[in-house]
């Protein structure tokens, strides 16, 4: 089939949306011109969630020039779109065509749309005709918290110093959070339990850090960062105790 027999080819979602969540509906359009006295045959439409990560590591070291590279892909949502029966053994003739589809994203068990320097998880709807004609259409989904997500969390650190300049003793702090998972927009508010048996005065701060780990074979690589500015809290004297 010459390239030139096929002038459009494009996909839309229904009112133009951009995000999902999982369980919802995905439907929209696929919008064809076929030019030319020949027939072609009906176009295979799917959704598909790929996962990749890619990396280079000990880039400049005598034995390894340009470094050592790791990558790797996963597929976790493979969906194909059935064509009605009337169309399955059929070709499609010169002219417009608008072909409708409909998908519903799994409604647990997928992971959210992400984008990091060292990899991403994106969503698609695809649709090929042959490997000349094929296009694809991002969105972005949002997967909901896990039940177990839902729990209170916490834990406790202890710091024992002695600094004849400055004081000495012993301070306990006990943080909580109310759940371990939070949606974006959520305000998270961070319960602290500050037992200062010391002679100084101690102010607890808050840093907000996020942790990024990229999977490949057995190989991984992490990267964190603090998203967020400390913040400080009200200062706790010496010899008392305070939340």
């Amino acid at each position: 089939m010459d390239r030139s027999h096929i002038s459009k080819l494009d996909i839309s979602l229904d009112n133009k949306k951009q995000h999902y969540l999982a369980g919802d509906k995905v439907s929209g359009s696929l919008e064809l011109t076929i030019l030319g006295p020949e027939s072609t045959p009906y176009p295979h439409i799917g959704l598909v969630c790929v996962a990749e990560s890619k990396w280079v590591e000990s880039a400049g070291t005598y034995f390894h020039r340009e470094g050592q590279e790791y990558k790797d892909q996963r597929t976790y949502v493979d969906l194909v779109y059935k064509m009605p029966d009337q169309y399955c053994d059929k070709c499609m003739g010169p002219g417009d065509h608008v072909i409708p589809f409909e998908f519903t994203l799994p409604d647990e068990g997928i992971p959210a749309s992400f984008e990091g320097p060292n990899g991403s998880i994106h969503y698609y709807i695809t649709a090929n005709i042959d490997q000349a004609h094929k296009i694809s259409y991002k969105f972005t989904v949002d997967s909901p918290m896990q039940t177990n997500f839902k729990v209170s969390v916490g834990g406790t650190v202890e710091k024992v110093f002695d600094f004849p300049s400055i004081g000495g003793g012993i301070i306990r702090l006990h943080a909580s959070l109310v759940k371990k998972g939070f949606a974006p927009g959520d305000t998270i508010v961070v319960h602290c339990t500050v037992e200062n048996h010391s002679t100084v005065d101690a102010t607890p701060r808050v840093t907000l850090y996020e942790t990024q780990v990229y999977m490949c074979g057995e190989r991984h690589k992490s990267l964190q960062a603090a998203i967020t500015g400390p913040e400080l809290g009200h200062t706790v004297g010496q010899q008392t105790c305070d939340t």
